[in-house]
């Protein structure tokens, strides 16, 4: 009873309190270590990654954060209780690899925990929120997320402790993405968006189809909890890792763009496959994802593993995925009814997918072939 009380006092006071940070203003769009490298990460990595994601065009198309995740701690602090890097891996610090990014035209971010460790035991920030996100202030990073590992010995609530690591970094003056990651445990989405800039919503996403799909279901009829400055997230993405078919690639990135999720690259630059990179570079289904002013997009549609996704853009146009969730090809279709336009012809329909245009389309597409595990994504206008 507590706790709710305690929680519902919070939700009063945070209208007052909030991010009010300035950024995510849109998605954000980043590379993040995790996925491919885990642990294995050095200032080489670092360097050579910023430098991919100029030279292949990553940076030009909206991926401007570089971010760095769990094990580039050395395992004790200072004897200040100052957060330093592992002296062998990163030997010049954390500071002179986001200065590097800045020079570059990118921004930095990192990952810490809220608890007493880090997911792999690097030392956490419990009891030393405000003296981190002032470290992170210092150095000049971009882009902080906070994970949830070891909380349960001090049994840390979400719900209050995420928002005093949020004020912390309000007050260090610096504009600085938040990226609240625990997991979709106590949900985030109901506080998120007075908290952070996006939330988890599920826990880690794999380099399997199966565990793919469930994390963009977790974000199901929570569309209406996102928007300017607070992203749903489902998790980093896997194209690239050589886990996922073509098609599977390719619905992974239509759905995280019409939810409207955050775009974070989770693969090898230096080995990515052409296709993946095509994937990720289609300016076409980019721009759904980072529309300015509209609300996420939301599953309309869920039935015989057929699934319709659709998302309201803010110069009055339609977003639509049709994904086939089945291991056989299958037929959908969509009227125009359907996704809530007020003409019965389109004038124009863009295939987002295969950069091809349609005019003058009548009540909606009608027997629409999926092959296994594929989409098709449109841009509807009237």
């Amino acid at each position: 009873m507590n706790k709710l009380i305690l929680f519902c006092f919070l939700a009063i006071f945070s209208t007052v309190l909030c991010i009010n940070n300035g950024v995510a203003v849109t998605p954000p769009m980043a590379f993040n270590t995790w996925n491919h490298f885990g642990c294995n990460i050095d200032e080489d990595l670092a360097i050579s990654t910023m430098n991919k994601m100029i030279s292949l065009g990553l940076s030009d198309v909206g991926y401007k954060y570089f971010n760095l995740d769990d094990c580039w701690m050395a395992k004790e602090r200072t004897t200040n209780g100052d957060l330093t890097s592992d002296p062998t891996r990163f030997s010049k610090g954390i500071k002179y690899l986001a200065d590097y990014a800045h020079t570059k035209g990118l921004k930095f971010g990192a990952y810490e925990c809220m608890g007493t460790k880090t997911c792999q035991g690097y030392p956490g920030s419990f009891n030393h929120y405000s003296q981190d996100a002032q470290t992170f202030a210092d150095w000049g990073l971009d882009y902080i997320k906070m994970d949830w590992c070891y909380t349960k010995q001090n049994n840390l609530d979400p719900r209050v402790v995420y928002p005093i690591f949020r004020d912390a970094l309000n007050k260090t003056g610096r504009e600085i993405v938040f990226s609240i990651c625990e997991w979709g445990v106590d949900n985030p989405y109901l506080w998120g968006k007075q908290t952070g800039n996006s939330w988890r919503t599920s826990g880690d996403i794999s380099c399997k189809w199966d565990r793919m799909q469930y994390c963009i279901e977790q974000v199901i009829g929570r569309s209406k909890y996102a928007g300017e400055g607070g992203w749903n997230d489902p998790d980093m993405l896997e194209i690239g890792n050589g886990c996922l078919t073509y098609n599977e690639e390719t619905s992974h990135f239509a759905l995280w763009a019409i939810a409207a999720a955050p775009l974070l690259i989770g693969c090898d630059l230096n080995s990515i496959p052409d296709s993946s990179l095509e994937i990720l570079k289609n300016t076409e289904i980019i721009a759904v994802n980072q529309d300015i002013g509209s609300v996420p997009g939301d599953c309309i549609y869920k039935k015989d593993e057929k699934q319709i996704w659709k998302r309201k853009l803010s110069d009055g146009s339609v977003a639509v995925v049709m994904w086939n969730t089945n291991i056989e090809s299958q037929d959908l279709e969509v009227t125009w009814e359907q996704i809530g336009l007020s003409c019965q012809t389109a004038t124009k329909v863009r295939d987002l997918v295969e950069h091809t245009t349609y005019n003058n389309v009548d009540n909606g597409w009608k027997e629409i072939s999926l092959d296994s595990h594929a989409v098709k994504m449109f841009r509807v206008y009237c």
